[in-house]
């Protein structure tokens, strides 16, 4: 190999994290960041990574699996510049999301 072109590199350092899951992202991604966000309570909005993982591991399973889905369609929509629908229908998944 003479050499590699990388793109979108995320090193998940605490930077990369912050924007992403903490509202950078929704400059870029509008659409996609609402339903993300608004699924969260105001109150635990300071740290989405948090509020996601204790729903995630809820008891109540009808409560993970919509912060699986939730989780997964926003993953889904900003994984590219160009969305890809079909992929972005997974997330409604239940099985696929968790």
């Amino acid at each position: 190999v003479t050499g590699i072109v990388l793109r979108g590199i995320f090193l998940l350092r605490k930077k990369e994290l912050d924007w992403f899951y903490e509202g950078g992202a929704a400059a870029v991604f509008p659409d996609a960041w609402e339903p993300f966000r608004d699924f969260i309570p105001e109150d635990e909005r300071n740290c989405f990574i948090a509020a996601y993982s204790k729903r995630l591991t809820s008891s109540d399973a009808d409560v993970q699996i919509e912060a699986a889905k939730r989780w997964t369609t926003w993953e889904m929509m900003t994984a590219h510049l160009l969305q890809n629908h079909e992929n972005i229908k997974r997330g409604e998944d239940d099985k696929f999301s968790l």
